[in-house]
Protein backbone atom coordinates (compact mmCIF):
# COMPACT_ATOMS: atom_id res chain seq x y z
CA UNK A 1 0.00 0.00 0.00
CA UNK A 2 1.45 3.38 -1.28
CA UNK A 3 1.12 6.67 1.41
CA UNK A 4 2.96 9.75 0.86
CA UNK A 5 5.00 11.33 2.97
CA UNK A 6 2.98 12.38 5.99
CA UNK A 7 5.15 15.00 6.94
CA UNK A 8 5.16 17.46 3.64
CA UNK A 9 7.04 20.68 4.43
CA UNK A 10 4.71 23.76 3.78
CA UNK A 11 6.98 25.06 0.69
CA UNK A 12 6.34 21.51 -1.39
CA UNK A 13 3.46 19.97 -0.01
CA UNK A 14 0.18 19.92 2.31
CA UNK A 15 -2.02 16.96 4.07
CA UNK A 16 -5.42 16.75 4.36
CA UNK A 17 -6.77 13.83 6.94
CA UNK A 18 -10.26 13.11 7.33
CA UNK A 19 -13.08 10.70 8.18
CA UNK A 20 -14.41 9.21 4.79
CA UNK A 21 -17.52 7.64 3.95
CA UNK A 22 -16.21 4.72 4.83
CA UNK A 23 -14.56 5.24 7.98
CA UNK A 24 -11.49 5.00 6.34
CA UNK A 25 -8.70 8.65 6.00
CA UNK A 26 -7.90 10.05 3.25
CA UNK A 27 -4.17 11.86 2.32
CA UNK A 28 -3.03 14.58 -0.06
CA UNK A 29 0.18 16.26 -1.06
CA UNK A 30 1.24 18.81 -4.01
CA UNK A 31 4.95 18.47 -5.27
CA UNK A 32 6.60 20.63 -8.30
CA UNK A 33 7.98 17.84 -10.44
CA UNK A 34 11.30 17.08 -10.14
CA UNK A 35 13.68 17.93 -13.50
CA UNK A 36 13.80 14.46 -14.03
CA UNK A 37 10.17 14.12 -14.66
CA UNK A 38 9.60 17.60 -16.42
CA UNK A 39 11.93 20.57 -16.45
CA UNK A 40 10.25 22.75 -13.69
CA UNK A 41 7.06 22.72 -15.76
CA UNK A 42 4.46 21.29 -13.81
CA UNK A 43 2.80 20.15 -10.48
CA UNK A 44 2.29 17.17 -9.07
CA UNK A 45 -0.93 16.07 -6.68
CA UNK A 46 -1.40 12.54 -5.04
CA UNK A 47 -4.30 11.49 -3.31
CA UNK A 48 -4.77 8.08 -1.22
CA UNK A 49 -7.84 7.19 -0.11
CA UNK A 50 -8.91 3.71 1.95
CA UNK A 51 -12.38 4.37 0.99
CA UNK A 52 -14.48 5.02 -2.12
CA UNK A 53 -14.97 8.59 -3.40
CA UNK A 54 -18.53 10.14 -3.60
CA UNK A 55 -18.24 13.67 -3.90
CA UNK A 56 -18.51 15.47 -6.84
CA UNK A 57 -16.21 18.29 -6.25
CA UNK A 58 -13.66 17.49 -3.04
CA UNK A 59 -11.79 20.94 -3.14
CA UNK A 60 -15.12 22.84 -2.18
CA UNK A 61 -15.11 20.11 0.96
CA UNK A 62 -11.80 21.16 1.92
CA UNK A 63 -10.59 24.47 1.64
CA UNK A 64 -7.43 23.72 2.24
CA UNK A 65 -6.93 21.93 -0.44
CA UNK A 66 -8.38 24.48 -2.48
CA UNK A 67 -6.50 27.03 -1.27
CA UNK A 68 -3.02 24.56 -1.91
CA UNK A 69 -4.09 23.96 -5.32
CA UNK A 70 -4.39 27.96 -6.11
CA UNK A 71 -0.64 28.26 -4.27
CA UNK A 72 0.60 25.22 -6.46
CA UNK A 73 -0.48 27.30 -9.87
CA UNK A 74 1.02 30.32 -8.84
CA UNK A 75 4.83 29.05 -9.90
CA UNK A 76 2.95 28.05 -13.97
CA UNK A 77 1.83 31.16 -14.19
CA UNK A 78 4.64 32.89 -13.33
CA UNK A 79 6.83 30.85 -15.73
CA UNK A 80 4.69 30.80 -18.90
CA UNK A 81 3.46 34.61 -17.67
CA UNK A 82 0.04 33.30 -18.30
CA UNK A 83 -2.82 33.23 -16.17
CA UNK A 84 -5.24 30.33 -15.36
CA UNK A 85 -9.02 31.39 -15.93
CA UNK A 86 -7.87 34.88 -16.89
CA UNK A 87 -9.66 36.11 -20.14
CA UNK A 88 -6.88 37.88 -22.06
CA UNK A 89 -3.78 35.95 -21.07
CA UNK A 90 -5.41 32.35 -20.54
CA UNK A 91 -3.26 29.56 -19.06
CA UNK A 92 -4.67 25.76 -19.90
CA UNK A 93 -3.87 23.27 -17.99
CA UNK A 94 -3.43 19.16 -19.43
CA UNK A 95 -3.78 16.91 -16.62
CA UNK A 96 -2.65 13.22 -16.73
CA UNK A 97 -3.20 10.44 -14.17
CA UNK A 98 -1.59 7.64 -13.52
CA UNK A 99 -1.58 5.43 -10.51
CA UNK A 100 1.33 5.91 -7.94
CA UNK A 101 4.57 3.69 -8.23
CA UNK A 102 2.72 2.87 -11.62
CA UNK A 103 5.95 1.80 -14.29
CA UNK A 104 3.09 3.51 -16.89
CA UNK A 105 3.53 7.16 -17.08
CA UNK A 106 -0.18 7.62 -18.43
CA UNK A 107 -3.25 5.87 -17.72
CA UNK A 108 -5.40 8.85 -18.79
CA UNK A 109 -4.62 12.55 -20.49
CA UNK A 110 -7.17 15.21 -20.29
CA UNK A 111 -6.37 18.68 -22.27
CA UNK A 112 -6.66 21.47 -22.65
CA UNK A 113 -8.25 22.29 -19.15
CA UNK A 114 -9.56 25.96 -18.88
CA UNK A 115 -10.96 26.56 -22.20
CA UNK A 116 -14.33 28.61 -21.52
CA UNK A 117 -16.46 31.28 -23.68
CA UNK A 118 -14.49 33.77 -21.81
CA UNK A 119 -10.67 32.64 -22.41
CA UNK A 120 -11.36 32.11 -25.82
CA UNK A 121 -11.24 35.56 -27.45
CA UNK A 122 -7.82 36.10 -25.85
CA UNK A 123 -6.20 32.76 -27.51
CA UNK A 124 -7.71 33.99 -30.60
CA UNK A 125 -5.90 37.41 -30.17
CA UNK A 126 -2.65 35.82 -29.48
CA UNK A 127 -2.98 34.25 -32.52
CA UNK A 128 -3.54 30.62 -31.71
CA UNK A 129 -5.11 29.08 -34.77
CA UNK A 130 -9.42 28.54 -34.23
CA UNK A 131 -9.31 25.63 -35.25
CA UNK A 132 -6.82 24.29 -33.14
CA UNK A 133 -9.22 26.07 -30.08
CA UNK A 134 -13.09 24.99 -30.73
CA UNK A 135 -11.38 21.60 -32.16
CA UNK A 136 -9.98 21.52 -28.67
CA UNK A 137 -13.37 23.01 -26.85
CA UNK A 138 -15.25 20.14 -28.40
CA UNK A 139 -13.25 17.50 -27.13
CA UNK A 140 -13.58 18.63 -23.79
CA UNK A 141 -16.53 18.67 -23.56
CA UNK A 142 -17.29 15.29 -24.65
CA UNK A 143 -14.54 14.39 -22.23
CA UNK A 144 -15.71 15.99 -19.53
CA UNK A 145 -19.31 14.44 -20.27
CA UNK A 146 -17.81 11.31 -20.39
CA UNK A 147 -15.30 11.03 -17.58
CA UNK A 148 -16.73 13.56 -15.04
CA UNK A 149 -20.93 13.24 -15.41
CA UNK A 150 -21.20 9.56 -16.56
CA UNK A 151 -18.16 7.44 -15.81
CA UNK A 152 -17.52 8.78 -12.45
CA UNK A 153 -20.67 10.42 -11.06
CA UNK A 154 -23.48 8.35 -13.40
CA UNK A 155 -24.99 11.66 -13.60
CA UNK A 156 -26.62 10.94 -17.58
CA UNK A 157 -30.42 10.72 -17.75
CA UNK A 158 -31.23 7.02 -19.75
CA UNK A 159 -31.51 8.02 -22.67
CA UNK A 160 -28.24 10.13 -22.98
CA UNK A 161 -26.03 6.84 -21.45
CA UNK A 162 -22.60 6.72 -23.86
CA UNK A 163 -22.86 10.45 -24.26
CA UNK A 164 -19.51 10.54 -25.27
CA UNK A 165 -20.03 8.17 -28.56
CA UNK A 166 -23.57 10.16 -29.30
CA UNK A 167 -21.03 13.09 -29.46
CA UNK A 168 -18.56 11.29 -31.97
CA UNK A 169 -21.00 10.20 -33.94
CA UNK A 170 -22.44 13.70 -34.50
CA UNK A 171 -18.49 14.49 -35.34
CA UNK A 172 -18.93 11.90 -38.22
CA UNK A 173 -22.09 13.09 -39.79
CA UNK A 174 -20.48 16.61 -39.60
CA UNK A 175 -17.64 15.30 -41.75
CA UNK A 176 -19.43 13.09 -43.81
CA UNK A 177 -21.59 15.67 -45.46
CA UNK A 178 -18.56 17.34 -46.45
CA UNK A 179 -18.17 14.49 -48.72
CA UNK A 180 -14.63 13.03 -47.82
CA UNK A 181 -15.66 10.52 -45.30
CA UNK A 182 -15.71 10.57 -41.61
CA UNK A 183 -11.98 11.89 -41.34
CA UNK A 184 -12.45 14.65 -43.07
CA UNK A 185 -10.96 18.18 -41.00
CA UNK A 186 -13.51 20.35 -39.88
CA UNK A 187 -13.01 24.20 -40.99
CA UNK A 188 -13.01 26.37 -37.51
CA UNK A 189 -16.87 27.09 -37.75
CA UNK A 190 -17.63 23.64 -37.61
CA UNK A 191 -15.87 22.86 -34.92
CA UNK A 192 -17.51 25.90 -33.08
CA UNK A 193 -20.77 24.83 -34.25
CA UNK A 194 -19.74 21.55 -32.97
CA UNK A 195 -18.85 22.59 -29.47
CA UNK A 196 -22.02 25.09 -29.54
CA UNK A 197 -24.21 21.12 -30.32
CA UNK A 198 -22.12 19.10 -27.84
CA UNK A 199 -22.78 22.10 -24.76
CA UNK A 200 -26.85 21.76 -25.71
CA UNK A 201 -26.26 17.75 -25.51
CA UNK A 202 -24.47 18.23 -22.55
CA UNK A 203 -27.13 20.37 -21.04
CA UNK A 204 -29.63 17.63 -21.89
CA UNK A 205 -28.04 14.81 -21.00
CA UNK A 206 -27.33 15.89 -17.27
CA UNK A 207 -29.94 18.80 -16.84
CA UNK A 208 -26.88 21.23 -15.67
CA UNK A 209 -24.97 23.58 -17.96
CA UNK A 210 -21.34 22.19 -19.44
CA UNK A 211 -19.01 24.43 -16.76
CA UNK A 212 -17.88 27.29 -18.29
CA UNK A 213 -15.71 28.47 -15.31
CA UNK A 214 -11.55 27.26 -15.87
CA UNK A 215 -11.91 26.67 -11.50
CA UNK A 216 -15.11 24.91 -11.70
CA UNK A 217 -13.42 22.80 -14.91
CA UNK A 218 -10.10 21.93 -13.09
CA UNK A 219 -11.80 21.18 -9.46
CA UNK A 220 -14.50 19.03 -11.39
CA UNK A 221 -11.88 17.05 -13.58
CA UNK A 222 -9.27 16.46 -10.50
CA UNK A 223 -12.09 15.12 -8.24
CA UNK A 224 -13.35 12.44 -11.15
CA UNK A 225 -9.73 11.15 -11.98
CA UNK A 226 -9.04 10.76 -8.56
CA UNK A 227 -12.17 8.53 -7.90
CA UNK A 228 -12.42 6.96 -11.25
CA UNK A 229 -12.28 3.15 -11.11
CA UNK A 230 -9.86 3.99 -8.27
CA UNK A 231 -11.14 1.51 -5.46
CA UNK A 232 -9.07 3.35 -2.80
CA UNK A 233 -6.09 3.24 -4.35
CA UNK A 234 -3.44 5.77 -4.29
CA UNK A 235 -3.40 8.29 -7.64
CA UNK A 236 -1.15 10.90 -8.47
CA UNK A 237 -2.10 13.36 -11.12
CA UNK A 238 0.42 15.75 -12.96
CA UNK A 239 -0.45 19.55 -14.15
CA UNK A 240 1.48 21.11 -16.56
CA UNK A 241 0.66 24.13 -19.07
CA UNK A 242 -0.40 23.51 -22.59
CA UNK A 243 1.94 25.73 -23.95
CA UNK A 244 1.53 28.22 -27.00
CA UNK A 245 4.24 26.54 -29.46
CA UNK A 246 2.30 23.34 -28.21
CA UNK A 247 -1.24 25.25 -29.37
CA UNK A 248 -0.06 25.65 -32.88
CA UNK A 249 2.15 22.52 -34.09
Amino acid sequence: MFLPDTNPSPSTGFEIGHRSLTGGRSHWEVRPLSPAEDPGKGIAIIRWSDGPLRERNLFRRHPAASEALTQALLPLEKRTGLCFGCPDRPLLLRATLTRCGSVKLTDLAVSPLGLTDQTIPGLLQSGVPPVWIYRSYAELIATYADIVMERTHHLARQHASGIHSQMARRRVMLAERKGNGPHQELAASEEAFLAGTYKAMFQAAFREAFPDNPREQLEGMLTALFALESHGECREIRLEPVLLSERIA
